[in-house]
Formats: C-alpha cells, sequence, structure tokens
C-alpha cells in the first residue's frame, strides 16, 4: 500500500508513460490490487484492475458453490452490487461491466469459497486528467 502511494505521489501530473509504472500487485490490509493493463493515451482501451478479496476478510459459504448455477448467481450478485456501488459513490472514473436483467455467467466477477474477484476498468477521457 504504501510503495503504490508513494508510486502515485512520484509521477502525478507526468504524462501516460509514467503511469505504466502503476502496474503490479498491491497488497492492502482487507484486499490485493491487482493492476494488470494501464491506459496508454486518452484514446486507448481503459486500465483494468482486478480486487482480490480473500475468503479471511470476506467469508462465502460452500453452500453458494453447490451447483453452477448457484455460483453464477452468486457472481451475478455480487458483480450487481459493485456496479451500485460505484453508481451511488459516484466513482465516474471507475466501471465494471454491470449485468442486465438476465442472470448470466459474466467475467466481471469471479468468486470462489477461496475469495472473491472484481474485474475493473478505468476510463481515462480527454480533459479527465491523468488514470
Amino acid at each position: 500500500m504504501k510503495e503504490l502511494k508513494q508510486l502515485l505521489h512520484r509521477i502525478d501530473h507526468k504524462g501516460y508513460k509514467a503511469y505504466k509504472d502503476c502496474k503490479g500487485t498491491y497488497r492492502f490490509p482487507r484486499f490485493i490490487l491487482h493492476i494488470d493493463h494501464v491506459q496508454a493515451d486518452p484514446y486507448a482501451s481503459p486500465s483494468k484492475i482486478r480486487i482480490e478479496i480473500k475468503q479471511e476478510s470476506f467469508p462465502m459459504k460452500k453452500e453458494w458453490f453447490s451447483s453452477r448455477a448457484r455460483k453464477i448467481a452468486v457472481e451475478d450478485y455480487f458483480a450487481r452490487n459493485a456496479a451500485e456501488r460505484i453508481k451511488k459513490n459516484h466513482f465516474r472514473s471507475l466501471t465494471i461491466d454491470a449485468p442486465g436483467q438476465e442472470v448470466l455467467e459474466r467475467s466481471a466477477c469471479v468468486a470462489a469459497d477461496k475469495g472473491l474477484e472484481l474485474r475493473l476498468s478505468l476510463p481515462c477521457r480527454q480533459g479527465d486528467g491523468q488514470s
């Protein structure tokens, strides 16, 4: 966590190329942040991050994964919940592939009895500043 904070202070107000240094894995007390892809310029594909929450911080019941349909429903629930919280808290630079009306298997959330992983995007539009 301290490493990421220092890095962000060092590259603050620099060009997009400096932000490539953020790529990597950062441990926080309750989750792990993976920065997998950093947006190259305002018109490039958005930065891609994953938030991994270990089972110890986020207990899940084994019966939630007793069938494929239950697992899909659990992942759908957490993806919807994340999308709702992002919208509610006005995180305009953070997006998740929010589920539609149907409960379908998606890649936005991966749940298992060992923990939960949310997959998010950080698009930086021209005029928004850096990612």
